[in-house]
C-alpha cells in the first residue's frame, strides 16, 4: 500500500467520522434538547468540531487523489489542471456537495448554540428551531447524495446506490448519536435520563434494521458467490467489519434490554457510561476498517 492510499485511507476516515458528528450530533442534540444548557453546548461544540473537520478532510481527500494521479510528490497535489479536470468529475462535485453540506451545518449550529443561550418561549425563536430542522434534512440530503457518486458502489445499479445512501444514513445517526448521550451521562441528577435513553433504543431498533438490510443487500451483490467472503480479500475485509458491527449490536443490545431498565440505579448509569465508550471506540474501528475496504481493495478483489 503506498503513501497515496495511506493518506486517502486517513482522510476518508476522518471525513466519514466528521460526517457521523454532524449528522449523529444533530440527532443526539434534539434527543438532549430538555436537558442542561452545558450538555447542549457541549454537543453542539461536538458538531462544530466535526464541521470543521470534515471540511479540511474532504478538501485533503479530495487533493490526495490529485497527487495519486499526478505521481509528482506533494507539488503533484496542487496542479492547477488536474484540479480543474478533477473538480468538474464526480470526484469534485461529491467534494463540493460536502463542503457546502459543512457549510450549512455550521450555519445551524450557530443559529442553535443562540437558542440555547436565549429564551426558547419566543414565538421568532421556535421560527428559528424549525428553520434548523429543516437545515438539518437538507444536510442530511447533500450528504447522502455525495456517496453515490463515487466508490465501487457508483458503477452499480439504482437500487444499490439507494441502499447506500440508506446505510450510511443510518450509521451516522447511530454512531454519531453516541457522543451526545455520552456527555448526558456524565450528569447523574440529569431528570428525563432514562425516558432520553429509551427514546433513542426506540428509535435505534429501526436504524440498525435498516443498517443490516441495507448493508446485507449491498454485500450480497459485491460478493458475488457466499464463497467470496472467505476467500476474496475484499470479502475477508468485510468479515472482519462485520465481526465489528456484531460487536456493536451486542452491546447496543445489552444497552438496550439490560442496562437501559435499570438506569435508575447509579451503578448502571456507569455501566452505560462505560458501554457507551466502548460502542464509540468499536464504531471507530469498524468505520476505518470501512475507509480501508472502499478505498484500498474495492469489490473488484
Amino acid at each position: 500500500m503506498s503513501l497515496w492510499d495511506l493518506a486517502s485511507v486517513f482522510f476518508k476516515l476522518t471525513s466519514l467520522l466528521s460526517m457521523a458528528m454532524v449528522l449523529g450530533g444533530g440527532f443526539g442534540y434534539f434527543l438532549i434538547a430538555k436537558l442542561d444548557v452545558g450538555i447542549k453546548r457541549a454537543t453542539l461544540t461536538y458538531m462544530a468540531l466535526g464541521t470543521c473537520l470534515g471540511m479540511v478532510s474532504a478538501i485533503l481527500f479530495f487533493l490526495v487523489q490529485i497527487g495519486a494521479i499526478n505521481q509528482a510528490g506533494l507539488a503533484g497535489m496542487f496542479d492547477r489542471q488536474l484540479v480543474v479536470i478533477i473538480g468538474q468529475s464526480e470526484l469534485g462535485f461529491s467534494c463540493g456537495m460536502r463542503l457546502l453540506a459543512y457549510l450549512l451545518a455550521l450555519v445551524i449550529i450557530l443559529d442553535l448554540r443562540s437558542l440555547v443561550l436565549t429564551d426558547t418561549s419566543h414565538p421568532q425563536q421556535r421560527n428559528n428551531s424549525f428553520l434548523s430542522g429543516a437545515g438539518y434534512l437538507v444536510v442530511s440530503a447533500l450528504f447522502a447524495a455525495s456517496f453515490p457518486l463515487t466508490g465501487h458502489v457508483a458503477e452499480l445499479g439504482f437500487i444499490l446506490r439507494v441502499a447506500l445512501t440508506l446505510h450510511v444514513l443510518a450509521a451516522f445517526l447511530w454512531v454519531g448519536a453516541l457522543y451526545p448521550l455520552f456527555l448526558s451521562l456524565r450528569e447523574s441528577k440529569q431528570p428525563g435520563l432514562r425516558s432520553i435513553m429509551e427514546k433513542f433504543g426506540q428509535i435505534a431498533v429501526y436504524v440498525v434494521g435498516l443498517l443490516i438490510l441495507t448493508g446485507g443487500l449491498m454485500a450480497f451483490e459485491l460478493l458475488g458467490t457466499p464463497g467470496n467472503l472467505f476467500m476474496a480479500p475484499y470479502g475477508v475485509s468485510l468479515l472482519v467489519k462485520l465481526i465489528g458491527v456484531t460487536a456493536l449490536l451486542a452491546l447496543a443490545a445489552s444497552n438496550k434490554y439490560w442496562i437501559v431498565p435499570n438506569l435508575d440505579r447509579h451503578i448502571s448509569k456507569l455501566h452505560l457510561q462505560s458501554s457507551i465508550t466502548l460502542e464509540m471506540v468499536v464504531a471507530v474501528g469498524v468505520i476505518g476498517m470501512t475507509s480501508y475496504l472502499t478505498t484500498v481493495i474495492g469489490a473488484s478483489h
